[in-house]
């Protein structure tokens, strides 16, 4: 398996991994084993933070890489680490990554760049799988560089598996992901037990403002290898796409299911990654493209380890077209044939943005990026976080071609009117319990209807075999799959637990409903007419 994206061919590359100097990794004074690895795995030409970052870190200094995603920064740091070994220690370089996919992907890395070393081992442990298999890796043979995710790592080191007294190098890699409060405790103790004399790196496409402190908790004098003034990929054509509002959760997905299916069914795309916040949301989606004959995959932290990077492995390996993931996939992935990036909800920060489009264009390659976005509040928030990077970022409509405005601070509609009102998630609760009531209602004034013109009550089935017929839920677990998905999910919860507190027979539940609940004489926030049952006519 060739590592390096193949950059002999015809295929037209970007300036982002190009280099002005006549410069090969022969001319960087590195070693023959190192040389040799980086020819089998298919490097010849270093990219930029590759020229300058490698030199660097030979010479000892803390560094600071930042650079765009897919331009080479995993392999600054692996050789960095390979050229430091001394084969006959033990652990000599620790490092960490955000993500068990990520972890798993550097070690490839450094096994392949590798390869000429005799003896060398590499381990990466992580959590998800057997903590007996990764204890197991450190018994009665020398360990040279272990990569891991933090809590997993930290579990071992404390427990006397790891002996970190040899470690000449740290590694942060996608650095601003790791300086989240939840890895900090794992961080400072693995910290606090490795020497003072040792070389830090950190590694990410974007570093915010305040990740100052973090920085210097870890690292002195660091050389900051910035090679390119901008972190967006030149090769990336990014769209934008809106899709009517609505403010029930199931509704509002089969509304962005619609749009995504007109994106890929009129665009070419190798390999496509559709994005989602949620993990229920990726599960639904996975199903719904089954359903429509799209074969494609799912990636999210609720599944099994070994089926995460077996997903992961059928990207990368070509053996599927289509990845649904959260972000545990928007980081440090690397394949090379994915071309189209869909957000299918929008992103929180513009951070994740940057790396979630990161996943096409790599290694100076051509792709795309749509972010489906809901009309309002949505789109206004999309704004929001992306104006912080307005003047070097180009974005358009997806079918007009028109110029995405990110300094508009209000949408129109076509007429010129201000877009319709959007809700809070207090508003949001406030219409679910609403809906309920009015629902209620409606059952009551069929009740009463039917009983003063004395014709047959429809039964509880049918009324449900109606409602179904005017929904695309498949099943009630579905239901409750894509509440559980949205914000606000414990407050619902709580409106069911209030409105049904045990198990009764329906008759009592809805003498209990229309005793114990006031139907308010003015609507304040708008209904959703899917949520309403249909009479059924006979």
């Amino acid at each position: 398996m060739v590592l390096a994206h193949d950059t002999s061919n015809l295929k037209i590359r970007t300036q982002d991994i190009k280099i002005t100097q006549d410069v090969t990794f022969n001319t960087m004074l590195l070693s023959e084993p190192t040389l040799r690895g980086l020819t089998n795995a298919g490097f010849y030409r270093p990219s930029p933070i590759q020229l300058h970052g490698i030199p660097l870190g030979k010479c000892g200094f803390d560094l600071l890489l930042e650079a765009k995603s897919g331009t080479g920064k995993t392999a600054v740091f692996s050789v960095i680490a390979l050229e430091k070994l001394q084969l006959e220690n033990n652990v000599q370089a620790v490092i960490l990554a955000p993500t068990r996919e990520i972890a798993a992907q550097i070690c490839d890395v450094l096994k392949q760049i590798g390869s000429d070393y005799e003896g060398l081992c590499v381990e990466v442990v992580m959590g998800g799988l057997s903590v007996e298999e990764d204890k197991a890796k450190f018994k009665n043979k020398k360990v040279h560089i272990v990569v891991g995710s933090p809590g997993r790592l930290r579990h071992l080191i404390h427990d006397g598996h790891i002996d970190t007294s040899a470690v000449r190098l740290l590694v942060l890699d996608e650095a601003d992901k790791l300086m989240e409060k939840s890895f900090q405790p794992d961080i400072n103790y693995i910290f606090s037990t490795l020497p003072n004399q040792k070389q830090v790196i950190m590694s990410s496409a974007t570093y915010p403002e305040n990740t100052k402190t973090f920085i210097n908790q870890y690292v002195q004098n660091a050389h900051h290898v910035c090679p390119d003034t901008t972190s967006i990929l030149l090769g990336i054509k990014q769209k934008v796409t809106h899709v009517q509002y609505n403010s029930n959760v199931l509704r509002q997905t089969q509304i962005r299911y619609k749009e995504l299916l007109e994106i890929l069914t009129k665009n070419n795309f190798k390999q496509c990654l559709i994005f989602c916040n949620y993990q229920a949301r990726v599960a639904e989606l996975h199903k719904m493209l089954k359903r429509d004959k799209w074969p494609s995959e799912q990636l999210h932290g609720n599944q099994d380890q070994e089926d995460r990077l077996g997903a992961l492995k059928t990207l990368q390996e070509y053996k599927c077209r289509i990845l649904i993931a959260t972000d545990l996939a928007a980081r440090g992935i690397d394949a090379s044939n994915v071309d189209l990036v869909i957000n299918f909800e929008p992103p929180y920060d513009w951070q994740t943005y940057l790396h979630r489009i990161g996943r096409a264009g790599r290694f100076g390659s051509y792709g795309l990026a749509i972010t489906v976005l809901s009309e309002g509040k949505e789109d206004a928030k999309f704004k929001e976080i992306l104006s912080i990077m307005k003047d070097s970022l180009t974005l358009s409509n997806l079918w007009s071609d028109d110029r995405y405005q990110l300094d508009e601070t209000t949408d129109k509609s076509c007429n010129g009117s201000i877009e319709k009102k959007t809700f809070t998630k207090t508003e949001k609760v406030h219409e679910v319990v609403t809906n309920l009531k009015e629902i209620t209602k409606n059952i009551w004034n069929e009740i009463n209807t039917a009983s003063n013109e004395n014709k047959e009550i429809e039964s509880f089935e049918d009324l449900m075999r109606s409602f179904n017929e005017t929904s695309s839920v498949e099943s009630f677990s579905d239901l409750l799959n894509s509440y559980e998905s949205n914000d606000c999910e414990d407050k619902i919860e709580c409106v069911f637990k209030t409105l049904q507190p045990k198990k009764m027979p329906l008759h009592d539940f809805l003498n209990h409903l229309k005793n114990n609940l006031e139907v308010p004489n003015k609507v304040d926030v708008p209904l959703s007419p899917n949520m309403i049952p249909e009479k059924k006519h006979q």
